[in-house]
């Protein structure tokens, strides 16, 4: 538990404090101030809120600009838990404001009563994103639960912008060519071709346009999901379920007993096949052979010499 939260800690400190814009030390105390006091608010432990205040390492804001991230945290809970701590971090997100947090997508689904799975996904401020992951882990760990898997991603939006921009401008400079060509008198047909090419550019312009618009939202708002699924439990007996134990136990002596079978066929093996060839070759039509011209020829030389 401790290696997985120190490694989603420690990451995501050193690009976000990187890519989350200028501002300098003021604004990332500003903020870490602002989530300190939201996390106190919506109930989770004074802990988290300490974690929550400690500032980023000093980088400096222009060394990752150009990433968009994404979290995923898969949490594994006891079954009666999932839905409050579920419920706490939809409120996390509800303090914090819909210009930096967003609830984009949402399931709970409760197969029976010990088969609980759920998923909260949000759109999130990059400046804050770190800290909800970590004030989230928090409160899994205060309810009994831990951090399964984490996953954290960065793209270079920004510099898949920047070529996009490069391109229209180069599209822009052909467009601008074409429409000084249009401008002259010219035969119907070369007219028509440059025209078409013209509505062909255009379109790319658009495009180009589109993408960009895409990548400046992955650059405003980063997209954290949380994923919740049982413990494995049994009621009575918290967290061991002595059915899973006893099916690890009973695997292990199977794959042991089989491996010691397998380890003397291994050994015998040999043996067994010397011992059938030898029982092959005595039964063979040669080997007849030999055992008859052997009885027809011992009792001749074993009779006395005549004088």
């Amino acid at each position: 538990m401790q290696r997985h939260s120190a490694y989603l800690i420690l990451v995501p400190t050193l690009l976000l404090a990187a890519c989350s814009g200028g501002g300098g030390g003021a604004n990332e105390e500003a903020i870490a101030e602002t989530v300190t006091s939201d996390v106190v608010q919506m109930g989770m432990p004074q802990e988290a809120a300490d974690a929550s205040a400690m500032k980023p390492p000093g980088i400096p804001a222009s060394a990752a600009p150009n990433l968009a991230f994404e979290y995923r945290y898969a949490f594994k809970l006891p079954d009666e838990k999932i839905g409050a701590v579920q419920e706490e971090h939809a409120e996390a997100c509800e303090v914090l404001g819909s210009a930096r947090c967003q609830i984009i997508d949402y399931k709970y689904d409760q197969a029976d009563e010990n088969d609980v799975e759920a998923m909260l996904a949000f759109k999130l401020d990059p400046a804050i994103a770190r800290k909800f992951g970590r004030d989230a882990i928090a409160s899994v760990e205060k309810a009994e639960g831990v951090l399964a898997d984490g996953n954290v991603t960065g793209t270079n939006v920004g510099g898949q912008i920047e070529d996009s921009q490069g391109r229209s401008a180069l599209l822009q400079a052909q467009l601008e060519r074409l429409e000084q060509r249009l401008k002259v008198k010219l035969p119907p047909k070369e007219r028509a071709s440059l025209q078409e090419r013209a509505e062909e550019i255009r379109r790319e312009l658009d495009n180009e346009a589109n993408g960009r618009g895409k990548g400046e939202i992955q650059l405003a708002m980063t997209p954290v999901q949380f994923t919740y699924t049982s413990d494995g439990g049994v009621p009575g007996f918290g967290k061991d379920n002595p059915f899973a134990s006893a099916f690890d136990v009973s695997a292990t002596s199977f794959a042991t007993m089989i491996s010691f079978v397998l380890m003397i066929a291994g050994a015998l093996a040999p043996w067994a096949l010397l011992l059938f060839l030898v029982v092959l070759a005595l039964r063979s039509n040669a080997a007849s052979g030999i055992r008859r011209w052997w009885n027809r020829n011992t009792p001749l030389a074993d009779q006395p010499a005549n004088d």
